[in-house]
């Protein structure tokens, strides 16, 4: 089971979290109507709506949506001041601009690789 508050792992019949001390023990009693009891291998049980999102809940790739929207600020970051130092014609005009120049290139090129390994994991 993973915590519905911190979206970490949570270890078996802890009756809280123990990364951010959220109350588990309301959810780890779902209920189940009397006649899902007969047959326990029934899919009908599966069909509900809180065993569903239990299923479908993935927590590595929330952790990686937060990981693309870095990269694309890092590269976002680095394009926009490439543009502002060639426009304002500071592209690798002097001693401060050039380094500056070089870091802007840094930051592209790392965006780019990290939002590379972002989208590989993500899709995997």
């Amino acid at each position: 089971m993973y915590c519905p508050n911190c979206k970490n792992k949570a270890l078996e019949n802890a009756p809280t979290c123990f990364h951010c001390g959220y109350d588990l023990s309301k959810h780890r009693k779902i209920k189940v109507d009397e006649e899902d009891q007969p047959n326990r291998f029934d899919d009908r049980i599966f069909q509900k709506a809180e065993y569903r999102e239990a299923l479908q809940y993935d927590p590595f790739k929330d952790k990686l949506k937060i990981h693309l929207i870095i990269s694309g600020l890092i590269l976002g970051a680095g394009v926009a001041l490439l543009i502002i130092l060639f426009v304002t014609s500071y592209f690798f005009a002097g001693g401060m601009a050039t380094i500056l120049s070089v870091i802007c290139i840094l930051m592209v090129g790392g965006g780019f690789i990290y939002a590379g390994i972002c989208i590989f994991l993500f899709l995997r």
